[in-house]
């Protein structure tokens, strides 16, 4: 009963946490930063304020990956008792922590580059396609976009593997 129970509620929480963060991450990238291009008339302004947004949801990041080793705790402690859980405990981890190891290289490392490319497109007085921190800005924040979109790949998988 009490496994049964405790099963329950790391499943809860696992599903809790994801919704939080792919859910906030799909909201983000397909009704808010689309919306935002068409709502403003500078394409910088639209940036800012959906730069402004990712800033915020960093902390429902934060307050989904503790949600998330909560449950990783209760499901460590359940798997101890049964193999097959344990081997889906196993996966769990490894898919969630590359999540987390993602979302802290481009808060960390990607974020703090795209800002310092963009300061320094608007020091450098030369045209806009030549300026070479332009172009790292692009590069920068393609990486930055693709670890969003791969660690919304990587929480629908876990999201669907929790059906299980």
């Amino acid at each position: 009963m009490e496994f049964e129970f405790l099963n329950r509620v790391s499943f809860f929480l696992q599903i809790l946490s994801l919704v939080i963060w792919v859910g906030g991450s799909i909201l983000i990238s397909v009704i808010i930063t689309p919306y935002s291009f068409k709502a403003f008339s500078k394409k910088e302004d639209a940036g800012n304020f959906v730069g402004q947004i990712l800033e915020r949801f960093d902390y429902f990041i934060i307050i989904s990956i503790f949600i998330f080793l909560l449950a990783i705790l209760i499901e460590l402690v359940n798997s101890a008792r049964n193999p097959i859980l344990k081997s889906q405990f196993q996966i769990h981890l490894i898919l969630f922590s590359i999540m987390t190891l993602l979302a802290a290289v481009s808060r960390l490392v990607i974020r703090p580059l795209m800002k310092n490319a963009k300061k320094k497109i608007t020091l450098v007085k030369i045209q806009e396609e030549k300026n070479p921190f332009k172009r790292r800005f692009s590069v920068f924040h393609g990486i930055s976009y693709s670890i969003f979109i791969i660690n919304i790949v990587l929480g629908l998988i876990l999201i669907f593997l929790n059906q299980f």
